[in-house]
């Protein structure tokens, strides 16, 4: 099979052409992919920092508060190993209320009670307190105690921040002592310095409580408990992708939610927490098993995708917080991969329409070029040479390739030669 040479020179060209669009745009796509992967990757990582800080302001302002107890607080209740009846009935918790008036109006933070406590004696559980708290119908604040007069009685007291007073007349709690909770035990029993309890709910906020082990031999402990809720409302407010990617941070030792910028996925409309492996949001339910076995592996997931999640595919990114006094959480940011990845698919798609279009022009101008400046010259000079002209040109047709012209000078020259031949 024979092809005119104007259209295998069209052919090679527009082949060449070809193969070079599909590198670059092969390149140009991997390129780009990467970039917006490594794009985010970095704000994944800039969100888990904002985190991260956040939660260690938190902590660390709410182990000052505990810290500041010791501090502040001069009675013997706190500094005494041992206590007498006069010393239990004479206290005036005034330092506690200037403190817990300091640190509840003046750090933006909102705190919920604290105070110190000790054993209510060597051989039982019992629980000596004297603490500050907001609320629980008073005005101000509430000075609860249960001391070894009373005990196991446990009265509250409303309390006013003006010259720190105790309203004697006004008993807003009388209750009965709980006792020690474990971690409190281990406390007193030398066996821990400090520790954070558990997060629990209270009126839909958070709270988090610090206890510190105090004096020789751990005779006290001193407890500040304190909301979570600017913490929450910060994660609550990170937007990622326009809304479309999720951040949530969840405790490791329970599952339950902490904070999410999806604050329906925390807390249930029954104010019940809400626990990362069977939310109801999809992000949250799919990515969490992940994330978790990778962090307890101490692997990075950054950039794992999910691929049979029921939602579609999720890019993944998480970090685990760690603190030495109990605090383990996990913060996990994720998005729907087509979130990331779409507009540079779609980009490609456009450029790749693009480049078939100029291709297609690009192929359409190179068969033309050839057949009118290679193709049709060389085609009118065989007919003239099959028809045996004796025209006698210098040029067929214009040509800008010099191999058409140098052949059509050849056949004249020799055309006018023979001419001359035959006339001799």
């Amino acid at each position: 099979m024979r092809f005119p040479v104007w259209v295998g020179a069209s052919a090679w060209t527009c082949a060449c052409v070809l193969i070079c669009g599909i590198v670059i745009l092969a390149w140009s796509g991997t390129q780009w992919r990467a970039d917006v992967d490594a794009m985010w990757n970095r704000a994944a990582f800039e969100t888990q920092t904002r985190v991260s800080q956040a939660i260690h302001e938190d902590l660390a302002f709410i182990k000052l508060a505990s810290s500041a107890v010791t501090d502040i607080e001069q009675s013997p209740l706190l500094q005494s190993s041992t206590i007498s009846d006069s010393d239990q009935s004479n206290y005036q918790p005034a330092s506690l209320i200037r403190l817990f008036n300091a640190l509840d109006g003046g750090s933006g933070r909102t705190f919920n009670s604290l105070g110190f406590m000790r054993r209510q004696s060597p051989t039982t559980n019992g629980k000596l307190s004297w603490q500050i708290a907001k609320g629980f119908g008073c005005s101000e604040y509430m000075y609860a105690y249960a001391n070894g007069i009373i005990y196991p009685q446990f009265y509250g007291y409303c309390a006013l921040e003006a010259n720190a007073q105790v309203l004697s007349s006004n008993l807003a709690y009388n209750g009965t002592d709980w006792g020690l909770k474990p971690e409190e035990a281990q406390l007193l029993d030398g066996k821990r310095k400090a520790l954070f309890l558990p997060v629990f709910n209270l009126l839909g906020k958070f709270m988090l409580t610090h206890e510190m082990a105090y004096g020789v031999g751990s005779f006290a402990v001193s407890f500040a408990e304190a909301a979570l809720d600017t913490f929450t409302q910060m994660v609550a407010n990170i937007s990622i992708l326009d809304g479309k990617g999720v951040v949530y941070v969840v405790e490791i030792p329970t599952g339950a939610m902490l904070a999410s910028n999806h604050p329906e996925a925390v807390i249930a409309d029954n104010n019940q927490r809400l626990f990362a492996i069977n939310n109801t949001h999809d992000s949250i339910r799919e990515t969490y098993p992940i994330a978790l076995v990778a962090a307890l592996a101490d692997k990075d997931p950054s950039g794992i995708e999910l691929i049979d999640g029921s939602a579609g595919r999720w890019r993944i990114s998480s970090d685990r917080y760690v603190d030495a006094d109990g605090i383990d959480w996990l913060i996990v940011v994720s998005v729907p991969s087509h979130a990331i990845f779409g507009h540079v698919r779609h980009t490609i798609a456009v450029v790749t329409g693009v480049c078939v279009v100029l291709l297609v022009v690009l192929c359409a101008f190179t068969c033309a070029v050839f057949y009118f400046f290679l193709g049709r010259p060389l085609n009118r000079l065989r007919a003239r040479m099959a028809s045996g002209s004796r025209e006698e040109s210098n040029t067929l047709l214009s040509s800008w390739f010099s191999e058409v012209q140098d052949l059509n000078e050849t056949y004249t020259n020799n055309h006018r030669q023979q001419q001359q031949i035959s006339t001799h």
